[in-house]
């Protein structure tokens, strides 16, 4: 079981929403540089059961947005990996960004004022 801390990144919040506001796009791997090959978005709250379902990684979570090992936020966790490893967890906060679903660091976003989500556009799909 791999244990891995969630952080909230005030930083990548702050992109997003800035994102969403403008109407904007911009590839998701230049908001959340570093090396992973894909991005798993939950919506809180969220098991751990649920988490393993979604990644196919036994994972325990911790750390912001947590309590007795189930996500709490009512916001989006993305949680970045590459291959079986869990390069990075993240917290939206509050903020529900994304639909659930699985994308490759090749996705862009698309910002829409009309709307509180950014659409996903993922080649690979």
């Amino acid at each position: 079981m791999t244990s891995v801390s969630v952080e909230h990144d005030g930083q990548l919040h702050e992109e997003l929403t800035t994102l969403r506001d403008s109407g904007g796009s911009k590839p998701l791997k230049e908001i959340a540089p570093g090396d992973w090959t894909e991005a798993h978005l939950v919506i809180g709250p969220a098991s751990e059961q649920r988490i393993r379902e979604v990644t196919g990684l036994d994972v325990e979570l911790r750390g912001d947005g947590t309590f007795e090992g189930s996500f709490v936020q009512d916001g989006n966790l993305i949680i970045f990996t590459r291959g079986e490893d869990i390069v990075r967890m993240v917290s939206t906060g509050q903020y529900q960004a994304f639909r659930e679903g699985t994308v490759s660091s090749e996705a862009v976003l698309h910002g829409d004022p009309g709307s509180l989500q950014i659409r996903i556009v993922d080649p690979d799909e």
